[in-house]
């Protein structure tokens, strides 16, 4: 890994970072693949927690959400906020986690892991449409856009 990474600083190629990246997660070095998701689902994940900080709890790893019908991808704690966070890589998936959280929002806002903190809902997407928008902004939910380079903020 070291002589890649020494290859890299003088090449400066985003390929073969992102290739280090991978090579990292499949030998467990660093990050931690969860189910079936790829390599670009998980490091979208890792840099939009990493963008918001506070700890970050897995949903498999302890939060009881999926009792209630949901399944995050992580939920991260601060002292008085709260930010469950998606990444979702299409359209049809996108609209399809909106709705459960819509048929589950109060549900999951009872989970005492939100006890006295404000509660964001954070998606990180690769792919969205005026739909996927106007559905976002009924709901409340911020959404990122992930590119490669950086991640953008598209709903206020």
């Amino acid at each position: 890994m070291r002589e890649l990474e020494s290859i890299n600083k003088e090449m400066n190629s985003k390929a073969l970072k992102k290739a280090i990246d991978y090579i990292k997660i499949a030998l467990k070095e660093e990050g931690d693949l969860k189910g079936s998701e790829g390599f670009a689902h998980y490091l979208a994940k890792k840099r939009l927690a990493e963008l918001f900080g506070g700890c970050c709890y897995y949903e498999s790893e302890g939060t009881g959400l999926s009792k209630e019908g949901y399944r995050p991808d992580a939920i991260l704690i601060k002292d008085d906020e709260a930010i469950i966070l998606e990444v979702e890589t299409d359209k049809r998936r996108i609209l399809k986690k909106f709705e459960k959280i819509r048929r589950n929002y109060d549900k999951i806002l009872s989970n005492p892991i939100f006890t006295n903190r404000r509660v964001r809902i954070v998606f990180g997407v690769f792919d969205f449409d005026e739909k996927v928008l106007k559905r976002a902004k009924n709901l409340g939910i911020e959404l990122y856009k992930i590119n490669e380079e950086k991640i953008e903020r598209i709903t206020f």
